[in-house]
């Protein structure tokens, strides 16, 4: 989606996340100049549009009880090391002439906390106004719809035609997001599996079915049901 939008106003993206940081800026001043740099360059008129990305961004919005529970490795609770920074930059530093857009991405809405997610207003400190203004819900693709992301994902990587059941991947990946799927791709498809691919063709077994089994599957329609609940109970707005 972020991808579309960028494409559309032909924006500039500046992808903030646990995959692109990792375990760096673990210094608070490290952090706060991340963050600067980041919204600095954003309102830089010369560059606009931009688009800010926080994808997984429950990560950086997990309230004090969700980092002391469940699977800390699956939250990378560390992210919520730049939450207060975000939330102030985003509130404080940003203004309504500036041709900024701030996207956030999860398939686990629920493991966020809402009052740090759902915008509440201007009044207030910055960093307890909450971040983000609207919510949109993208539900779970179709079997079909899976079957064309394999096909798109792998085309993009390989040139010569493959002998995949694209449907069987479809299956193999009940409940992946969009993204999950690429990620995947991206993954098994590396520079040094591309070398080997005229002697060694892909396969739906060996290659990535490993991949599929202990990847994390996004939640069910259920779940973004009862956080669209929870998220209209202000007047903010979810479509």
């Amino acid at each position: 989606m972020m991808e579309i939008v960028a494409s559309e106003i032909g924006a500039l993206v500046i992808h903030l996340s646990s995959t692109s940081i990792g375990n760096t800026f673990e210094d608070g001043n490290e952090a706060t100049k991340l963050i600067h740099m980041i919204f600095t360059v954003a309102k830089e008129e010369a560059l606009s549009p931009v688009i800010i990305y926080l994808d997984n961004c429950h990560e950086f919005f997990l309230g004090k009880s969700k980092k002391k529970g469940g699977n800390l490795d699956a939250m990378n609770a560390s992210m919520t090391r730049f939450q207060k920074l975000l939330l102030t930059y985003k509130n404080q530093y940003l203004t309504k002439e500036d041709r900024v857009l701030v996207i956030g991405c999860t398939n686990m809405p629920a493991a966020g906390d809402m009052k740090l997610m759902k915008w509440k207003g201007s009044s207030g400190k910055a960093e307890k106004q909450g971040f983000f203004e609207h919510a949109l819900y993208f539900p779970n693709t179709s079997n079909s719809s899976r079957s064309m992301l394999w096909k798109e994902a792998i085309r993009k990587k390989v040139t010569c035609p493959c002998q995949l059941d694209f449907d069987l991947l479809a299956h193999m990946s009940s409940g992946y997001s969009t993204g999950k799927i690429f990620e995947i791709v991206n993954e098994v498809l590396s520079n040094d599996r591309l070398k080997t691919l005229a002697s060694s063709p892909p396969s739906e077994q060996h290659d990535f079915a490993p991949k599929l089994l202990p990847m994390e599957q996004s939640q069910s329609d259920q779940t973004f049901v009862d956080f669209r609940r929870q998220w209209n109970g202000s007047k903010t707005k979810i479509s």
